[in-house]
């Protein structure tokens, strides 16, 4: 027995560990039609939700060994993406807009600090739109939890995402 319970292959990894939560369908869709899209850019795919609609959400459920983590999705940006809110276990950790007039398929944003242990849940929920955009759609080609550190005194988890200047 280690850290999953019965056997699994991920017992012998140490820190730090990351892995693609992408790789399969989510674990479960509370509203919307969500499927993999071609893309271009750096991935040929991603999963996005073609109904969108404002509400349309999904989970995916991580399960992983006490710990501080970071979780990293790469969320494209566009003229009709939302703004995507990001909950753990029922919480919300960050909220992103993800709009911009021009397409930038390679857009890293990432919540840190997040002390995890066991199963959880993560929730991708968009939460409206920004005013020039053309609809409430979330695209992302990849989505990975990195293990950061041992469990520590609470941190205040932070929300990131790489953005150009505009001159």
């Amino acid at each position: 027995m280690g850290y999953f319970g019965a056997s699994s292959p991920l017992l012998v990894l140490a820190s730090p560990l990351s892995w693609n939560m992408l790789c399969h369908a989510p674990d479960a869709v509370g509203q919307g039609t969500w499927s993999r899209v071609s893309i271009g850019g750096p991935f040929s795919a991603a999963f996005a939700n073609t109904s969108s609609a404002n509400g349309d959400n999904f989970t995916v459920k991580a399960r992983v060994p006490n710990g501080t983590y970071r979780l990293r999705f790469n969320a494209l940006r566009y003229a009709s993406a939302g703004i995507v809110a990001v909950e753990l276990d029922g919480v919300e950790r960050g909220r992103f807009d993800l709009w911009r007039s021009s397409a930038d398929n390679f857009n890293i944003a990432e919540i840190a600090g997040l002390q995890m242990g066991g199963e959880h849940t993560l929730r991708f929920r968009l939460v409206g739109k920004n005013p020039s955009s053309g609809g409430h759609t979330f695209r992302s080609s990849e989505m990975s939890l990195v293990r950061t550190g041992n469990p520590m005194a609470a941190m205040q988890p932070q929300s990131t995402m790489m953005t150009e200047e505009v001159a």
